[in-house]
C-alpha cells in the first residue's frame, strides 16, 4: 500500500544545508516577506486542463493537503493520456481508449466515451454544465453530459492536439495536427472560423480578448478574437512549445523544447521577450504561474522562477514529468513513484541560505504523468502503469 512520509525534520535540513547538497541557494522571493496565503475554499474545481483559460495551473483560493495527506482513494484506470480535470462530482481522465469520468467522492466509473478503438483522448473543459471532449484522432470534438456522458454534438475538426478553451461569447477553440486554430459555436459544434498556423497546435491559451497559441515548430501567435481572428503578433522561440500561459498585463510566459522559459511582451512590443531564462526552458507537462514565480519541471528537476526578471528563485533535484499545481501558497508536483508538495517560496532563511521545505511526499505506483489537478481540497494526480504495477488515479485528502 503507498505510504505517506512527512516533510524533512529540522535536524535533516541543518545537515543537509552544513552538507550543500539538499539545500537550495536561492535569492528567492516570498521567504519571510508573507508570501502567498493558504487556500481555505475546500469546494473547488479543476475545470480546464491547466485550472483556467489563462492556463496557469493556479487556484489561489483552493485549499489542497499542506502537512501530509491520506488517500480518500486510489482505483486501477487506464494510462492518462493527458492532464485530469475535476469538475461537476467528477474527476475526468483521458486515456488512450475514452474519456473516463470517475465519481469523485468514491473512484468508481459513472461512464465513458470513445468515439473510436484508440482516440487517444486529450484533457476535456468543463464549462456551463458541457463536457468539451476532444480526441487526436477523428471525429475531435465531442460536447458531453457530465452526468452521464451524454452526447449533445460533435464536429469533425480532424485530429485534435490542442485541449479546448471556451469564452464567455459562446466559442470554443482547439488546435489541430494540421496546423489549424479551430473556433467552433459552443452550443452547435458548427464551425465559426479557422485560422491556419505553421506547425501542429499544441498549447492555447485565452485572456480576453485575445487567443495565443503554440506549435510543435516552435511558433507562437497571438490572434485578436472578435467576429474572426486577426494576428497581431508572431514569435519563433526556438523549439516545440511545451508550456504556454498568460500573466496580469497580458504578456505570456513560454517555455520550449531545448531552449528558454520566456517572457513575450504583448501590447506594442509584439512580442518581443521582456526576459528569458534558460533554468526554466522544458517544462514537461506545463507550467504553472502563480503569485510572482513561475514553476516549471522536467526529468532534470523543478525550477521556479520570477514572473518579473525571470531570475531563478529555486529549484528542487528529480525527475518531474507532470505539469505543477499551486493552490494558494504550495507547490503540488510528481516525481518518480511520489507526488510531492513543497513550499511556494522555496523553504525558510538558514544561515544565509534558503533551505527547501518539502512539505510531504506520498508513494505512489508508477510515475504521475501528465499534470495534476487541486479540487475539492484535495490533489489528483494519475500515474502510468509499469512492469509490475497498474496505471491508478489517486486523490489525496489532508492527514
Amino acid at each position: 500500500m503507498p505510504s505517506t512520509r512527512p516533510g524533512p525534520t529540522r535536524r535533516r535540513l541543518l545537515a543537509a544545508a552544513a552538507a550543500g547538497g539538499a539545500a537550495t541557494l536561492a535569492g528567492c522571493r516570498g521567504v519571510g516577506d508573507g508570501g502567498p496565503t493558504p487556500g481555505t475554499d475546500d469546494s473547488t474545481e479543476w475545470p480546464y486542463p491547466a485550472f483556467d483559460p489563462r492556463a496557469t495551473a493556479y487556484a489561489p483560493d483552493a485549499a489542497a493537503p499542506r502537512d501530509g495527506v491520506t488517500e480518500r482513494w486510489a482505483v486501477e484506470t487506464p494510462h492518462p493520456t493527458d492532464r485530469p480535470v475535476v469538475a461537476a462530482g467528477r474527476v475526468f481522465l483521458p486515456g488512450p481508449d475514452a474519456l473516463h469520468a470517475l465519481d469523485l467522492a468514491t473512484g468508481e466509473s459513472v461512464w465513458s466515451v470513445g468515439p473510436d478503438d484508440q482516440p487517444w483522448t486529450n484533457a476535456p473543459a468543463v464549462v456551463d454544465g458541457t463536457v468539451y471532449a476532444t480526441y487526436r484522432e477523428p471525429p475531435g470534438v465531442i460536447a458531453l453530459d457530465p452526468e452521464d456522458g451524454t452526447e449533445r454534438w460533435r464536429a469533425d475538426v480532424g485530429t485534435v492536439t490542442a485541449p479546448p478553451v471556451v469564452n464567455d461569447d459562446g466559442r470554443c477553440y482547439v488546435g489541430t495536427r494540421d496546423g489549424r486554430l479551430v473556433a467552433l459555436e459552443s452550443g452547435t459544434g458548427e464551425v465559426a472560423w479557422s485560422y491556419d498556423l505553421f506547425g501542429e497546435a499544441v498549447a492555447l491559451t485565452f485572456r480576453p480578448p485575445t487567443l495565443v497559441v503554440g506549435t510543435t515548430a516552435g511558433e507562437v501567435y497571438a490572434l485578436y478574437e472578435s467576429d474572426g481572428p486577426r494576428e497581431l503578433w508572431r514569435r519563433k522561440v526556438g523549439g516545440k512549445v511545451t508550456g504556454l500561459a498568460r500573466v496580469d498585463g497580458g504578456d505570456t510566459l513560454v517555455s520550449a523544447f531545448g531552449g528558454k522559459l520566456r517572457r513575450l511582451a504583448d501590447g506594442a512590443h509584439t512580442g518581443s521577450d521582456r526576459w528569458s531564462n534558460r533554468d526554466g526552458g522544458t517544462a514537461e507537462g506545463g507550467i504553472a504561474v502563480g503569485e510572482g514565480l513561475v514553476f516549471g519541471g522536467n526529468l532534470a528537476g523543478l525550477t521556479a522562477c520570477g514572473t518579473r526578471e525571470g531570475d531563478t528563485a529555486w529549484s528542487a533535484s528529480g525527475e518531474f514529468a507532470a505539469g505543477p499545481a499551486v493552490a494558494g501558497d504550495t507547490v503540488y508536483a510528481g516525481r518518480e513513484g511520489e507526488v510531492v508538495a513543497l513550499a511556494h517560496s522555496g523553504g525558510f532563511a538558514l544561515g544565509g541560505f534558503t533551505v527547501r521545505r518539502e512539505r510531504w511526499s506520498h508513494e505512489v505506483s508508477g510515475t504521475p504523468l501528465r499534470g495534476l489537478a487541486v479540487a475539492d481540497g484535495a490533489v489528483v494526480a494519475a500515474t502510468g502503469g509499469t512492469e509490475e504495477e497498474p496505471a491508478r488515479t489517486y486523490v489525496l485528502d489532508p492527514a
